[in-house]
């Protein structure tokens, strides 16, 4: 397994039978409508690798480090440099991994026609995902090593949580259509970066998204997204007392959700002035310039001179249909 899926698992895995590899590929050419390119074709060793885990009830976690186009013969080049702790210091190495958006995105696909291969999720979900990390590369040009380190939780541990929450928890979705069948499509499509309603939304708002506006080298980032985990994020925290500034979004961030509200500020979480994902720091209900557990739309405001409370007209119940 250490050499085709996951470069931490020592465990060991025997070939897909030819009949059961011919039978998924079959179903698989029924769903692409076609065979899929010698770029994002996975190995005989990639996708018995892949079944092994599922078959174990893991989680399908592909470690870019060692999954990727050709199998392993790639291997060696996928590296990515990352700012780590060694001794009360930070330095930088290079660390197995995709060395930029470009190689995890060979990867992504080879995992996507594995995962199409293996019934895990639908082509329209494994692409929303595939589209989020896009556009934090996007974002965030030279960042790329956090970028990956916040996809690479996603897939490592996040996913394992949510599956719990559906299994051990009783769980039950309520945003997007569930299918008890197939419950990894689910898990994977509300990770996603860029989904609203998504069980993530909250991890890539505070822990991903705001840290990266607000701060300005690699290694304030690393650190600031390791100490936030488990809490909201609190923009002001590293910086030395006495000398605290209002966060601002760097040139070009303010225009990434210019017609949404910005939940975090609603809830009284997010930074003051600027939003740094580009939303709008007003009400959620009504638009004003007040967070939405002020807002007075729908505690009913009266009319001067008499009237009942609600809609200002005495005895008279408004209907909404």
């Amino acid at each position: 397994m250490s050499d085709f899926f996951d470069q931490h698992d020592k465990s060991t895995f025997e070939l897909l039978p030819m009949d059961v590899y011919e039978r998924l590929r079959t179903e698989y050419c029924i769903i692409a409508g076609g065979t899929p390119s010698e770029a994002e074709d996975p190995t005989p060793e990639q996708l018995s690798a892949f079944a092994q885990r599922l078959l174990k009830r893991g989680t399908p976690y592909a470690d870019f480090a060692v999954w990727g186009p050709f199998g392993t013969d790639r291997a060696a080049s996928r590296m990515y440099a990352e700012t780590i702790q060694v001794n009360g210091q930070w330095v930088t190495q290079e660390v197995k991994g995709p060395a930029n958006f470009a190689v995890w995105l060979a990867s992504w696909r080879i995992f996507t026609c594995a995962a199409l291969h293996l019934g895990l999720a639908s082509t329209h979900t494994l692409k929303t995902y595939e589209d989020g990390i896009c556009t934090l590369n996007t974002l965030y040009p030279g960042r790329w090593g956090h970028v990956y380190l916040a996809d690479k939780r996603v897939r490592q541990e996040k996913w394992r949580v949510l599956m719990l929450d559906i299994k051990i928890k009783q769980h039950v979705p309520s945003h997007f259509p569930f299918d008890a069948l197939r419950p990894w499509d689910y898990v994977i499509k509300t990770s996603s970066y860029g989904i609203q309603h998504g069980e993530l939304f909250m991890f890539w708002q505070n822990k991903v998204l705001l840290v990266l506006a607000s701060v300005a080298t690699n290694e304030q980032a690393k650190a600031k997204m390791e100490a936030l985990e488990g809490r909201v994020i609190d923009p002001y925290a590293a910086q030395p007392a006495g000398k605290r500034q209002r966060v601002e979004a760097p040139p070009g961030q303010l225009e990434q959700f210019p017609h949404q509200y910005c939940t975090p500020w609603n809830n009284g979480s997010c930074v003051k002035g600027k939003c740094p994902s580009g939303r709008q720091h007003s009400c959620s209900k009504c638009g004003g310039h007040h967070t939405v557990n002020n807002c007075k739309l729908g505690k009913g405001d009266g009319k001067k001179g008499g009237g009942k409370k609600g809609d200002g007209k005495k005895g008279k119940k408004q209907s909404w249909k």
